[in-house]
């Protein structure tokens, strides 16, 4: 079975007068198509809240044919042409209804005005729930020296389960970023993006957000989603949105505003994840990837459409949320950073299909293992939409190809902490003390569930434990009973995967708690019973972002040999064995500690 990828000429251009000769009109500012940047002065708008803008196409037509779709004029009623026209409302301080009116278009754009492969320059941006970072990749996937950037961030958490960013921080990480990485390249032909999955935002009718952006980890719905349990079929949910019901998706996130802050609610006019607010920032164009939208909980998987049944229950309408629509935009009049005129950019897909992307793990015998704050196992497919085992998820890298597989809340976050309440050193030390132990060489066991359970049960509710704790315990013994649970939990997720696999299976790994700590990747081979493969080269989520941007603008870099590439974990088989006594340890202790009291 080979992955199927198509090219995408056509591309969306904002088409648009100059903001210094723009023509203001009285609109009402809750008129449909309005939103707002709130800027006090149109010539003295910060970047990051220098427009936004709203569009109602909910289709994707056939790459190279002319665009049909719906648009909203501002005081008219104009309904269908083979352009697409657009509202975009700029408003200042005290003037709220003067807005001015641009027109989009969309039309297809020749690829042939890139540069060569030589010269092309794509900028990769990896969004994550530590930190963003971004670097300038050329037509091959080489990097461009001098053009890698990171900052980090830390998540705001609180004892009632919050885990929130601030919007306005992200973004102006995200342009921080952009700066750096690009300050030594004299143009862009392509931006991807990576972003974390999951995440929910509003914006209100200035189009300024009315919520933080609530993240994975954010736990203050589980009693929305026992509610959500109890008025709907799980089963039916899981099979038609490819996601449980579970406090990681805006789905129940959605209805945990709607339960709590129906005053947010009311003064939101649109939902979305944080890189469409990003796209709108950058472009002026809303819309959303097939990618990120099939991590909502709100997505059909079997028609790429948003879930009539799932919004209906929400009492949600479907102009709350943005469109569909994976085509590449052209950037024009880009005042902060010139070098990205003419750019295009390529809506932001999940994090974990880029680094199934940005490690080459595109084919059933090679799913992908990360371990970065969290963990997850994934494989790429291009078959049809089947019946989902029920302890797996399905979302999409594209249209075309879809990713199954399961995600751990737990994974190197829960290993730091460790390391810094036992203050243990660094990961060297760590790595250098377990390397010797033979496994379950402690007699803990563990259940890591710091942050509630995901993949395979999806327990959100579920704790941390540690079992068999005695004078002679030492932290060592606790952060590697860890590792190894952690461990017990992918193979699971491989178990439920092994009728999707095909042989010979090797598990491509990644993620920086892994590099730090290799140890780690031979005792999950050892777990696991499968060959780990750890690539040479850094940032897959990187990697995969630039991978997809090229893709998109009809580039193929040529293919890379995985396993010269790539350092090799053989699993030993008596280790193998040693491990299938804690492992039935381990599902005994979850029996009585978390399927009991479910």
């Amino acid at each position: 079975m080979r992955i199927s990828w198509r090219s995408l000429p056509e591309v969306f251009v904002p088409r648009h007068h100059s903001l210094d000769s723009v023509s203001m009109r009285s609109v009402s500012s809750h008129s449909p198509g309005h939103l707002s940047s709130g800027a006090s002065d149109l010539t003295n708008m910060n970047r990051a809240s220098r427009y936004t803008a709203q569009r109602s196409a909910d289709r994707i037509e056939p790459a190279g044919k002319p665009v049909t779709c719906r648009g909203r004029f501002c005081g008219n009623s104009e309904s269908y042409r083979s352009t697409y026209s657009h509202s975009l409302s700029l408003s200042m301080s005290g003037h709220n209804r003067s807005v001015s009116c641009f027109n989009y278009s969309w039309h297809t754009v020749p690829m042939n005005n890139l540069h060569t492969a030589r010269n092309m320059r794509i900028l990769a941006i990896d969004i994550g729930s530590s930190s963003t970072r971004a670097e300038v990749f050329d037509a091959s996937l080489n990097t461009v020296d001098n053009t890698f950037a990171q900052r980090t961030y830390n998540l705001e958490t609180g004892a009632d389960g919050k885990a929130e960013l601030d919007p306005a921080m992200l973004l102006e990480t995200v342009f921080t970023c952009i700066d750096a990485a690009t300050k030594s390249v004299d143009h862009i032909d392509a931006i991807g993006t990576s972003c974390f999955w999951h995440s929910l935002m509003g914006i209100d009718a200035d189009g300024e957000p009315s919520t933080a952006v609530l993240m994975w980890a954010d736990t203050r719905a589980a009693a929305s989603v026992s509610q959500l349990t109890k008025e709907i079929d799980p089963a039916a949910h899981h099979q038609i949105t490819g996601s449980r019901l579970h406090t990681s998706y805006p789905m129940a996130k959605l209805r945990w505003l709607l339960d709590t802050q129906p005053e947010v609610v009311a003064r939101t006019v649109r939902w979305m994840s944080f890189p469409e607010f990003l796209q709108e920032r950058l472009t002026g164009v809303a819309g959303i990837s097939t990618s990120m939208a099939s991590g909502t909980g709100l997505f059909d998987r079997r028609t790429l459409r948003w879930s009539t049944p799932t919004l209906e229950h929400l009492g949600l309408s479907e102009d709350k949320l943005n469109p569909r629509d994976d085509r590449p935009i052209v950037i024009e009049n880009n005042r902060d950073w010139p070098k990205l005129n003419k750019a295009r950019w390529i809506p932001a897909i999940g994090d974990g299909a880029a680094n199934n992307l940005g490690s080459h793990a595109i084919s059933p015998n090679h799913p992908a293992l990360m371990v970065g704050t969290t963990g997850a196992l994934r494989v790429v497919t291009n078959q049809p939409p089947g019946t989902l085992p029920p302890r797996l998820w399905q979302y999409r890298l594209d249209s075309d190809n879809a990713l199954l597989g399961g995600a751990l809340s737990e994974g190197g976050g829960v290993i730091a902490w460790l390391m810094d309440h036992f203050n243990t050193g660094n990961h060297q030390d760590v790595e250098r003390q377990i390397a010797g132990n033979q496994p379950d060489s402690h007699g803990l066991t563990v259940l890591p569930y710091f942050a509630g359970e995901r993949s395979p049960n999806w327990h959100s509710d579920a704790v941390g434990t540690i079992h068999g704790l005695r004078f002679d315990t030492r932290p060592i013994d606790i952060i590697q009973a860890t590792m190894e649970s952690i461990g017990f939990s992918f193979a699971a997720i491989l178990e439920n995967l092994a009728h999707m696999l095909e042989p010979p299976v090797e598990i491509i790994a990644t993620g920086n708690a892994l590099r730090l700590n290799q140890t780690w990747i031979q005792m999950i081979a050892d777990i696991s019973g499968y060959t780990l493969l750890l690539p040479r080269k850094t940032e897959s989520s990187l990697r995969g972002a630039a991978l997809h941007a090229l893709r998109q603008i009809g580039k193929e870099p040529p293919p890379p040999d995985i396993r010269s590439d790539c350092t090799r974990f053989d699993p030993r088989p008596e280790r193998t064995e040693q491990y299938t006594e804690p492992r039935e340890r381990q599902a005994h202790l979850y029996q009585l500690l978390v399927e009991r009291t479910d």
